[in-house]
């Protein structure tokens, strides 16, 4: 008797979603396909765990697989099973209003996530903007601050930060500061430090590591979702910006915030919930997106004064 024969089904990997806060829908011609090398066969255990993480499944998830903030009193995560077990966690997403409040938003996410229940409006109200628009990564952690959480900035942004100052102690640090204010001619970059100096007068840590996906692994597996300022122009592969509208030869590339909430080791992707409302991949804001792509999207975000990551812990 011949074996029956097995018929070979080709695994089609789908587009990677990509995100933005873009002022206006792109053109046809800046949709692409997949980014991302193709990854290994997922079993449908695993789809079903990221497509609820995401958002996109049926509600209800598999007990332990999402985890939701420590309370105050217990200790950090970082006990997993094993390093390629998931990490997921609770973070709602929340649409930003308008285009220059997706730093606010995300922070709003991330106070939730907390417990902490001050409103999208009040945030946004209390965060200082930037002239032209927008805000910092260290004006959301000056804003966390007040609100009564311990914040911890990782910077990479060299206009602001001499790599030399990497072992400086804070009051080393706060004095080095305070002459680079005196010493510098650009007003936007001179409001820049004089925000550092208040987030370290404040009690606020400026925390210098090598980055790595590892730095970012090792947050979420802590419980600490991650709010990361970054370039969007690169991120999503779209065309810089003129004025707010497309135009790859005078635009410049756009900033944006995000928040990371999760990673998957198998396939070595990041999580994110992304506040924009004009995300050309995804409706929903919560997409996962390559571990490497979101790396360099960070240290990229020194273009536009984000190269950094603000983690917040509520005090004990």
């Amino acid at each position: 008797m011949q074996a029956p024969r097995i018929k070979k089904v080709a695994v089609v990997r789908p587009p990677v979603l990509q995100c933005g806060a873009k002022r206006s829908a792109p053109e046809a011609t800046d949709v692409r396909p997949a980014f991302a090398a193709p990854t290994r066969r997922r079993s449908n255990a695993r789809r079903r765990t990221e497509r609820q993480a995401n958002g996109d499944g049926a509600a209800g998830t598999a007990p332990g697989s999402i985890l939701s903030a420590p309370q105050n009193g217990q200790q950090p995560y970082g006990r997993r099973a094993t390093d390629r077990a998931p990490i997921i966690l609770d973070v709602r997403r929340f649409a930003q209003p308008d285009d220059e409040t997706c730093g606010p938003t995300c922070l709003a996410q991330v106070y939730r996530y907390y417990g902490h229940q001050k409103g999208l409006r009040d945030v946004i109200r209390d965060v200082p903007r930037n002239p032209d628009g927008g805000t910092l990564g260290v004006y959301l952690g000056t804003s966390a601050l007040r609100d009564g959480f311990n914040a911890w900035i990782y910077s990479y942004n060299l206009r602001v930060f001499d790599p030399t100052w990497h072992r400086l102690g804070p009051a080393v640090l706060l004095r080095k500061l305070r002459k680079r204010v005196a010493a510098v001619e650009s007003v936007r970059l001179r409001r820049t430090l004089e925000a550092y100096v208040e987030f370290l007068e404040l009690g606020g840590k400026v925390v210098f590591r090598e980055f790595s996906k590892k730095l970012l692994v090792g947050l979420l597996d802590r419980g600490r979702p991650i709010l990361c300022g970054l370039s969007a122009t690169y991120l999503y592969r779209s065309k810089r910006e003129f004025q707010n509208r497309f135009d790859d030869v005078r635009g410049t590339p756009v900033g944006h915030f995000v928040v990371i909430c999760g990673y998957y080791p198998r396939s070595d992707r990041f999580m994110v919930r992304d506040p924009s409302s004009h995300i050309p991949f995804s409706r929903s804001g919560r997409y996962s997106v390559d571990a490497e792509r979101l790396v360099a999207a960070i240290l990229l975000g020194d273009v536009t004064y984000d190269a950094d990551l603000l983690v917040l812990a509520k005090k004990r």
